[in-house]
Parts: C-alpha cells; sequence; structure tokens
C-alpha cells in the first residue's frame, strides 16, 4: 500500500515540475525562435517547439532521485536497497544523460539517424553493463539476479500436498 503512496506523490512532484518547466521553455523557444513548422513529413499543422522534450530529463532525474533518497533516509518505503543497487542507479541516470544530450542537438543542430542510434545503443546497454557490474562480472551469480535463482527453485520443487 505504501508502494502506491509513494507511486502517486512521484506522479504528483513530475506533474508539478513538468508544469513548471514547460511554460519556461516555450518562452525560449519563441525568443530563439526554435519551433519545427509543418511541412508534407509532419503530423502538425501548426509550428511546435523544438525543446518540448527537454522538460523530461529534468523531471524523471529530480523525481526517481529525490524519492529514492527520502525513502532511504526516513525509511519510510524499501523503495531501493541503495547499498545494493547504487550502481545501477548511476549506469541509469549516466543512459538518460546521454540520450538528454543527444536529444537537444538534434533539437538544436539536427543529428543523423545512425548516430542517434548508435547513442540509444550505448544507452540501452547500461542496464546490463549494471547488472554484470553488481554480479561480480560472473555469469553463475547473475542468475540470482532479480529473483531468477529463487523463481528457478520454486518451479523445480515437487508439488506437495497436505
Amino acid at each position: 500500500m505504501l508502494n502506491i503512496v509513494v507511486v502517486f506523490c512521484g506522479f504528483l512532484i513530475a506533474v508539478v515540475l513538468a508544469r513548471i518547466i514547460i511554460p519556461r521553455i516555450l518562452i525560449i523557444s519563441l525568443r530563439k525562435r526554435l519551433f519545427d513548422t509543418p511541412d508534407a513529413r509532419k503530423v502538425h499543422k501548426r509550428p511546435v517547439s523544438r525543446l518540448g522534450g527537454v522538460s523530461f530529463f529534468p523531471v524523471i532525474l529530480f523525481t526517481g532521485t529525490f524519492l529514492i533518497g527520502i525513502c532511504y533516509m526516513t525509511r519510510w518505503v524499501s523503495l531501493v536497497d541503495i547499498a545494493r543497487h547504487w550502481v545501477q542507479i548511476l549506469f541509469m541516470c549516466t543512459g538518460l544523460t546521454l540520450l538528454f544530450i543527444v536529444g537537444i542537438a538534434d533539437d538544436l543542430i539536427g543529428v543523423r539517424y545512425r548516430q542517434k542510434f548508435l547513442v540509444q545503443l550505448i544507452a540501452a546497454s547500461m542496464f546490463p553493463l549494471a547488472i554484470r557490474y553488481s554480479c561480480g562480472f560472473s555469469f553463475h551469480r547473475c542468475s540470482s539476479y532479480l529473483g531468477a535463482r529463487d523463481f528457478y527453485h520454486q518451479c523445480n520443487q515437487p508439488n506437495r500436498r497436505h
């Protein structure tokens, strides 16, 4: 039940932050004339701000790290075991940062699709790298990650009836 409260609080924090950040991004877009004009390839009919996606990174990063920090400090809800999963959190932030930087570059000057795809592959590889690091780069030890070993043992136990 408390996890639902934490998720709801995270949703509210994200909505409030987005409502604060997006109007300021629109002001910057107006002043710098950073709008995407409609053409035959576009779906939109009116000019749209190119910087709309810029708000997602700070909102996600702040909300996630703030809630993890608050839950860890107050011991209110064991949202994430920081001592055990800090490397995964850092790799997640690294991947988000890469995507954010390429997204801004694409909005402002344009980035070729091959370069964007390469950065997306690198960002997507951050989570498996974090898993391998937390398992000591051992395939045998990684089988216990996220309870896979417990699930395996439960499936292989004979069905007991009392």
